[in-house]
């Protein structure tokens, strides 16, 4: 294979793009092999084929003409959608938005057209639109046939664009070893301590997921102590305050975790970033649950529940309907549990997050509703996730159904669960 980007790569993708054989795109230009051998980078097509193309195509002129003319201009605004795409994903929408626009004009060179798609899939990971990037990568950059090609790429925003796209697509795919080797490359290339304190934290996130308390922790700080020293991302810092807060007050070291929240309200109140101010009201309420002060926890959950919603991050939502749902079981509030586990499911349209919500309500589902209908439902949420993404699921899940099972007296269902939590 060629692995050197081509001009044949960007006719292709216009093509499929609108869905034309080759026989439609030839015709009146040249013969279907003709265009056949260019797509598949066999020799450089004729100028005159591509002004014909570029009229066929109803392309901006010059896009096919000038693929290799490099512009400076459009070079710096993606390297700054690189750093805000890891660092201010806000800011990257602006960035990402003003060449939307002006497409053609701004992407004419092919490379910087396709490190443009690599940072707009990052860019859709980042925000959970996971199916949006994955069919960037299908159609666009046509990933089975071109993936040497940007991962072997000689020039290096490219290559550290790809780098990151791969890790946070296996991080979507729950191939968590290889995602972490992805961003850790990525960190050590990377010469931009923002950056790398960036990917330090999402490196934290990963190794939560797999449950590696130490790496986890030992990651997390380091990211605090670069956004510490760099003092200019203050929401940054505070959200990795934020996480060493919940993380400490499981380990029940409550003092360290106020003293980091105390700093991380300081420091929002600098950037006044709402969608941080969600993670000081989620931790609060934790603290104040920790100290059976439930309604005050509780008002502060809904308050960062409201104010995550505005941020569309599903996934943190869910933490929060957990927090919630495990103050209702405290105080055996079974039909607040009940409507709150419905709000969680309204959330969002979707089978698998659907199952996710089940899987966090496992103990109120077993312990206060009961029906035939939910454990049946949640016994199908586990099987899922058996086969698609094992990490979600925990010993107390599978122990918790096999008491469940062992009080009714159906003791082989509830040694084969018993079985299962011994197992992990």
């Amino acid at each position: 294979m060629n692995k050197e980007l081509h001009i044949g790569d960007r006719m292709k993708r216009i093509r499929l793009w609108k869905e034309w054989t080759l026989k439609e795109t030839a015709a009146g230009i040249t013969s279907i092999t003709n265009l056949k051998n260019v797509e598949s980078k066999k020799y450089h097509p004729n100028p005159k084929w591509l002004i014909k193309l570029e009229k066929k195509f109803n392309l901006h002129a010059g896009f096919l003409m000038n693929w290799k003319e490099e512009d400076p201009n459009t070079r710096f605004i993606l390297q700054q959608i690189f750093y805000h795409n890891i660092l201010d994903i806000h800011r990257a929408e602006i960035l990402i938005h003003l060449i939307k626009e002006n497409y053609q004009q701004f992407l004419t060179s092919l490379k910087n057209e396709t490190i443009f798609l690599l940072l707009y899939c990052i860019y859709c990971y980042k925000i959970g639109e996971n199916r949006k990037a994955k069919n960037i990568l299908r159609k666009h950059l046509l990933i089975n046939e071109m993936e040497e090609a940007y991962s072997e790429n000689k020039d290096p925003l490219l290559r550290h664009s790809w780098l990151c796209l791969k890790g946070l697509q296996y991080n979507v795919d729950c191939c968590y070893d290889k995602s972490l080797y992805m961003l850790k490359k990525v960190s050590s290339l990377s010469k931009n301590v923002g950056v790398k304190a960036a990917l330090h934290f999402e490196i934290a996130l990963i190794l939560k997921k797999i449950g590696k308390t130490y790496e986890m922790m030992v990651e997390a700080r380091k990211a605090r102590k670069m956004y510490e020293t760099l003092g200019k991302y203050h929401a940054n810092e505070a959200e990795v305050l934020i996480f060493l807060s919940i993380q400490l007050i499981k380990m029940n070291h409550l003092e360290e975790a106020k003293e980091n929240i105390g700093k991380a309200g300081e420091l929002i109140k600098e950037t006044n970033s709402k969608e941080t101010m969600t993670g000081v009201l989620f931790t609060k309420g934790l603290i104040q649950t920790y100290h059976q002060n439930y309604d005050e926890a509780v008002e502060n959950l809904l308050l960062a529940l409201d104010m995550q919603r505005e941020h569309h991050n599903k996934a943190f939502i869910l933490e929060i309907y957990k927090a919630i749902k495990d103050i209702y079981l405290l105080q055996n509030k079974k039909i607040e549990n009940y409507q709150l586990m419905e709000n969680a499911i309204a959330e969002k349209d979707d089978d698998i997050y659907k199952r996710e919500v089940l899987i966090a309500f496992y103990d109120f589902i077993l312990t206060q509703d009961r029906s035939n209908k939910m454990i049946h439902e949640l016994e199908n949420a586990v099987c899922f996730f058996e086969k698609e993404n094992p990490l979600i699921l925990t010993p107390d899940i599978y122990n918790s159904l096999g008491d469940y099972y062992f009080n009714r007296k159906k003791y082989k269902q509830a040694a084969i669960f018993f079985k299962k939590g011994h197992q992990m």
